[in-house]
Formats: C-alpha cells, structure tokens, sequence
C-alpha cells in the first residue's frame, strides 16, 4: 500500500481507496456491520509504520485532517474534551486515533525499556520468572520491580563509589 506522508512529526498520512490492498479492505469491513461500504472510510491506523492514514476520498476528508492533527498534538485533557464534546458522527474515528496514541505510547515505552539494558547476569532470574509466572502479566510485573532493584542497587553502588549521574 502506498500513501503520501502529510505530517511525518504526527505521523499522518493519507491515501485514495484504490491505493488499499485487498486484505486491509477486507479487514476493515469485518470489522464493521455487515453491509458497510469502504466509502465510508475516514482513517485507519497502519500499525506497522505507524501512521493514522486518512481516505482523501472522503468527502470530509478537511474534517479528518484537522481531528487527527489536533488529538495526536495535544496533551491528555485537550484529547479527553475533544472525545467528550465530538459529535457522534466521528466518535469511530476518534476511536481509532485513541489506539493510534495509546499504541504509540507503549511503543515509545518498549524504546526506552530496551535503552535501559539488564546485565548478563541477571538474565537467569528474568528466566526463572518467567518459568515460575509463564507469559502473564505477573510475570511482566515481577521482572519489572527486579529491573527497578537492579536500577536501585546500581545507583548506590554508583554513589557508594563516589560517582554522580
């Protein structure tokens, strides 16, 4: 699928329906009531780029534009009053900007989680945990107050030693 990049900070995008493949037609109108058309088509959130792309068909496509550049721009209270004083008729869509941002916030999270490495020689006990918990979320919740321990031990060490961050 191509698209045109409208605002690469935003990430948002745009595309004409005849540039959607097939499968993301088809998966867009399985998720609606049966008998929707994709002509009415606002904005999908592409998550493997992440981008919000926008249908330049769309009769209000100017509409859409501005929705999706002022939530994905502004702070937590400027999205909730957008959400509670919409009208319904793009509350779907604003639905979808909600997880745009909400993805884009927990992918911003597992950037700086991956920058803050965990030395070798804990990895045995990240293993055990997971062995003891499986793949739940207390398994998460306990390898992430280890990783808070280890961060905590580190920097004493580090003031015992004398140093500063």
């Amino acid at each position: 699928m191509k698209f045109e990049v409208i605002n690469d900070e935003l990430k948002i995008a745009a595309c004409h329906l005849a540039d959607l493949t097939m499968e993301l037609v088809q998966s867009c109108l399985s998720q609606w009531e049966d008998g929707a058309s994709i002509g009415t088509l606002t904005l999908f959130f592409e998550r493997k780029s992440g981008y919000v792309v926008l249908n330049r068909d769309n009769k209000d496509y100017d509409t859409y534009l501005t929705l999706a550049e002022k939530y994905l721009s502004t702070d937590g209270k400027g999205r909730s009053r957008l959400e509670k004083n919409a009208p319904d008729e793009v509350q779907e869509s604003l639905e979808v900007l909600k997880d745009a941002w909400a993805c884009r916030k927990a992918d911003h999270e597992i950037f700086i989680s991956l920058k803050n490495y965990i030395e070798r020689d804990k990895w045995p006990i990240i293993d055990r945990i997971i062995q003891r918990y499986g793949q739940m979320p207390a398994a998460v919740y306990i390898a992430f107050r280890y990783g808070v321990i280890c961060g905590k031990r580190a920097e004493r060490a580090r003031r015992k030693a004398g140093e500063t961050v």
